[in-house]
């Protein structure tokens, strides 16, 4: 979610425990080799949700990430998800001779 140019806050919400409390963090990168990680959480059960904002994120560009969740079990790993950041938006100019600011009584 609030996804921008340079920017994204992934979201996820545990759904098994493996049994008992554990520690839930992110990866994330433009292929399923991800590359990056959130820093871990703690404290994390079943139906709890969670978010990271992660940043410096290329534009227009597609990101993969997925959930890493540990405690004494192990870890295991959620389904890869992806999302896009916007191209940058370009800015209209339009540029004025002074003549015309003259003519237009801005000056």
């Amino acid at each position: 979610s609030n996804i921008s140019e340079n920017k994204a806050r992934l979201n996820g919400v545990v759904a098994d425990d493996l049994g008992n409390m554990g520690d839930v963090r992110f990866e994330y990168g433009m292929t399923t080799a991800y590359g990056n990680f959130t820093i871990w959480q703690t404290g994390f059960r079943p139906g709890i949700a969670f978010y990271a904002d992660v940043t410096r994120l290329s534009p227009g560009n597609a990101y993969h990430f997925r959930v890493q969740f540990r405690n004494t079990q192990g870890i295991v790993y959620s389904r890869d998800a992806s999302f896009s950041t916007p191209s940058p938006q370009s800015v209209g100019m339009t540029f004025v001779s002074p003549a015309d600011l003259l003519m237009g009584g801005l000056i």
